[in-house]
């Protein structure tokens, strides 16, 4: 789901917005994101930009907040009784009868319902064992029936990871909190509805309600249009991943990154970041050659995957454009293999290699007296 400004909206309903939204879907892993969809807000000038953002995200940051109130069995209980709950009470409908045995474990419920949904507050009590449903968060007590607690539960879920990837991340000075971005997606949202319109056969005036324009809300950065280089950028962090059997950033197990200086080091990714990370960990030069163009600042990006699949390294080395790649990777490791590295020189160091160079140039040019600079 999007607003009218396109930018993402907090999951409220257990439809297709838990899987997919306008940047927002709890599925995305952050850790493939392109340095254009991270911003840095300076807390020291623009505070008041954090609070902006945090009350944009503060309906899926409270029902975080609600799920926390739960210990992980009772998250796990809760999600495997009304499961059972609901495959039950549709399997009575089905058959049409007016009697459901319940089979929870030890604990059997048996007797006629003839309402599935007349004492399914008791038995998530009684699966719960250490609380009661009066316990579980208001979100929760208020549904009135299963299906509806199911619906509540799912987004409660689906928010709480949504929250874990968006919330603000601090830098350990308290300078810069690292947010991530949303998609600019009215375009696409027009479309739809148009798209709906044709289809439903409803005139422009019966729609004109759902077609006024939303005020944007308050956001400390422009949304992002959303492009191929942002696919490009995924490709190459998954080619990096491939080739080099780690990744680009520190990430947790569902590859999302996992400390502020992650976050830091995708806002301010540069070329020369790349190229220094690249040549430590891939090995094969074609792969070099590919992600040096893919994994780089979105105006030195590739365009398109198209422009990716004609890279060589997708063809046989033996063809033109791969063995210029191949050559001038051997001419590189030649003179790096020929290069001393000097960390430090202390006076006279620097004083013997003055001299050295001079007494070289002088037999070289044949001449007494050297005058710098010679050419």
């Amino acid at each position: 789901k999007s607003v009218g400004s396109g930018a993402a909206a907090p999951v409220d309903a257990h439809d297709d917005a838990l899987e997919h939204m306008g940047a927002g879907s709890h599925k995305f892993s952050t850790g493939i994101l392109p340095p254009e969809m991270m911003t840095r807000i300076d807390l020291g000038s623009n505070y008041r930009a954090l609070s902006q953002y945090e009350e944009y995200w503060r309906h899926v940051s409270e029902d975080a907040k609600d799920l926390l109130l739960l210990t992980p069995d009772d998250v796990q209980t809760i999600t495997s009784v009304v499961k059972s709950l609901l495959a039950k009470s549709e399997a009575v409908r089905k058959m049409g009868t007016t009697s459901l045995r319940y089979n929870m474990g030890d604990r059997t419920m048996a007797g006629g319902l003839e309402d599935p949904n007349k004492d399914w507050k008791d038995i998530l009590s009684i699966a719960l064992i250490t609380i009661s449903f009066e316990d579980l968060p208001v979100s929760l007590t208020q549904c009135r029936t299963v299906e509806e607690f199911s619906v509540v539960w799912g987004r409660l879920q689906a928010n709480s990871r949504l929250w874990e990837k968006v919330r603000p991340r601090m830098s350990p000075d308290g300078k810069y909190a690292y947010v991530v971005k949303t998609f600019d997606d009215v375009q696409e949202e027009k479309r739809r509805k148009a798209q709906r319109r044709d289809r439903d056969g409803y005139s422009d005036d019966e729609d004109e309600e759902d077609d006024e324009e939303e005020e944007p809300p308050a956001l400390p950065y422009k949304l992002v249009a959303p492009t191929e280089k942002m696919d490009v950028w995924s490709f190459g962090a998954l080619l990096f991943s491939l080739c080099s059997g780690g990744s680009l950033f520190h990430v947790g197990f569902r590859g999302d990154l996992r400390s502020p200086a992650a976050f830091a080091d995708l806002h301010g990714w540069t070329a020369p970041h790349a190229e220094k990370l690249i040549q430590t960990n891939i090995g094969d030069p074609l792969a070099q050659d590919l992600l040096l163009k893919v994994l780089v600042p979105e105006e030195d990006r590739l365009a398109n995957m198209d422009a990716v699949l004609r890279h060589p390294f997708f063809g046989p080395s033996s063809g033109i454009e791969a063995q210029r790649i191949l050559e001038r990777h051997e001419e590189q490791q030649l003179i790096l293999e020929e290069t001393v590295t000097v960390a430090k020189l202390t006076t006279e160091s620097q004083r013997r290699i003055e001299f050295s160079t001079e007494k070289q140039c002088k037999i070289v040019f044949d001449e007494d007296k050297i005058v710098v600079p010679t050419c």
